[in-house]
C-alpha cells in the first residue's frame, strides 16, 4: 500500500497528509523520497497552521520570517499543537531600559530579535510583558518564562531573589505594593543557587534551568488560557525585585517566552 501511496503524484501525498497530523507529516519523510518531498510542502503544512497565522505575523512587533510553512509551523507551535509566543527585549517594560547609564541594546548572533538588552548597574530589576490572550490557544494551561544569561563579568544576583508573577488583566493593571507583591509573589533565584527553599510569604520557589538554545530560562507562572476573555483579556508577566539595594550588573535579556504547559502544578 505504502509503494502504491508513494507513486501518486506529489500533489496528491501532499492532500492526503494534509488531513493527518504534523507528527504524522513528520514520520511520513521516511517512508520514501517521494513522501519527504511531499510532506515539506507549503500545501501540506498550510492545513496545521492557525487560521490567524498571517494576523500573528502582521501583528508581531518582531520580524517572524514567511519562509517555508513548515519552518513557520514550528516557530509557532510545539508537539502539542499548541501555539508559543516570546515577546522580545524590546516587546518588554525595561525599569530604565531606555537609559544607557543602565542597559544598552545590541544585536548578537545566537538571538532570534533584532535586540537583546543588556544590564549595565540597577539596585531594583524590574521587567514586565504584556500579550493578548486571544493571540494564544484557547482551553490551554501556559506556563511564562524570562529567558536570559548572564555575563561573564556579572555580579549581584547570586545574594538576591526576584519575585515573579503571571497574572490575568482585563486593562492596565495597578502596581502592587512591595507588602502584597512579598506576600503572593513566586520567587527564583536567577543563577543556579538554593532551589527549593522556603520563604516568607504566600508564594513558591520557581525553578530555572538551561535550555538547548544555550540560553537560561525562569519559571515565572502559569495561567489557563479559556479563549473568551473570562479569565482577562491580557496576560501580565512580571520580574521585580523587592526589599534590596543591592547593586547588580550583567544580566541579558533575550525575552519572555509562553508556551502550553500539561497541566497547572
Amino acid at each position: 500500500m505504502g509503494s502504491r501511496l508513494s507513486e501518486l503524484p506529489e500533489e496528491c501525498i501532499s492532500k492526503i497528509l494534509s488531513f493527518t497530523t504534523a507528527a504524522d507529516a513528520c514520520k511520513a519523510c521516511v517512508l520514501s523520497r517521494g513522501f519527504r518531498s511531499a510532506a515539506d510542502l507549503d500545501s501540506t503544512w498550510e492545513k496545521f497552521l492557525p487560521p490567524d497565522y498571517e494576523e500573528m505575523i502582521a501583528a508581531s512587533p518582531t520580524s517572524i520570517p514567511h519562509g517555508f510553512k513548515k519552518e513557520l509551523y514550528f516557530l509557532l507551535y510545539r508537539w502539542s499543537g499548541k501555539k508559543c509566543y516570546m515577546l522580545g527585549a524590546s516587546e518588554l517594560n525595561i525599569a530604565w531600559g531606555d537609559n544607557p547609564t543602565f542597559w544598552s541594546w545590541y544585536p548578537i548572533p545566537d538571538s532570534r530579535f533584532a535586540e537583546v538588552a543588556e544590564l549595565h548597574f540597577v539596585w531594583r530589576l524590574d521587567i514586565n510583558g504584556r500579550i493578548e490572550t486571544r493571540i494564544l490557544s484557547p482551553a490551554t494551561n501556559y506556563a511564562a518564562y524570562l529567558v536570559y544569561k548572564t555575563a561573564t563579568n556579572s555580579w549581584g544576583f547570586d545574594s538576591i531573589a526576584v519575585n515573579v508573577w503571571v497574572r490575568p488583566v482585563d486593562e492596565i493593571g495597578h502596581y502592587e505594593s512591595a507588602n502584597e507583591i512579598e506576600a503572593n509573589a513566586d520567587r527564583v533565584f536567577l543563577v543556579q543557587r538554593r532551589q527549593g527553599q522556603g520563604h516568607r510569604g504566600g508564594g513558591r520557589w520557581r525553578l530555572l534551568r538551561q535550555r538547548e538554545d544555550g540560553w537560561m530560562e525562569a519559571e515565572m507562572g502559569e495561567f489557563y488560557n479559556d479563549g473568551q476573555g473570562n479569565n482577562g483579556n491580557y496576560i501580565e508577566m512580571r520580574c521585580r525585585e523587592v526589599g534590596d539595594d543591592d547593586d547588580k550588573s550583567g544580566l541579558i535579556v533575550l525575552g519572555m517566552e509562553l508556551r502550553p504547559k500539561a497541566r497547572l502544578s
